[in-house]
């Protein structure tokens, strides 16, 4: 959570709005649903939870890659960027295998 999100929701009651509040990603307007009480998660739990959020960014990021961006051949430490990504999914289930 971005700072500025994060001092607002802290202050905030449940049902109430905030805003407008400016961040680095532009103006926003927050309302607060409900605060839970932090509880440990389980390494599993947040590697499925990482291999799910990844898989979903991976799809968007190429999708905006290729057609908004018009941005093809995009590399990063000399390997192709879609390279890169699939190598991040690999490693999160291999760790994921490893805790089994």
């Amino acid at each position: 959570m971005v700072p500025e999100f994060d001092q607002a929701c802290f202050d905030m009651e449940t049902g109430e709005v905030r805003g407008p509040i400016k961040t680095r990603f532009g103006y926003h307007l927050i309302r607060l649903d409900g605060k839970g009480e932090g509880k440990p998660v389980s390494f599993n739990e947040a590697a499925e939870q990482i291999k799910l959020a990844t898989r979903r960014y991976s799809k968007r990021q190429r999708s905006w890659l290729r057609g908004e961006a018009g941005l093809t051949g995009l590399r990063a430490q000399d390997k192709p960027l879609e390279q890169l990504l699939d190598e991040s999914l690999q490693l999160i289930a291999a760790a994921r295998q490893a805790v089994k």
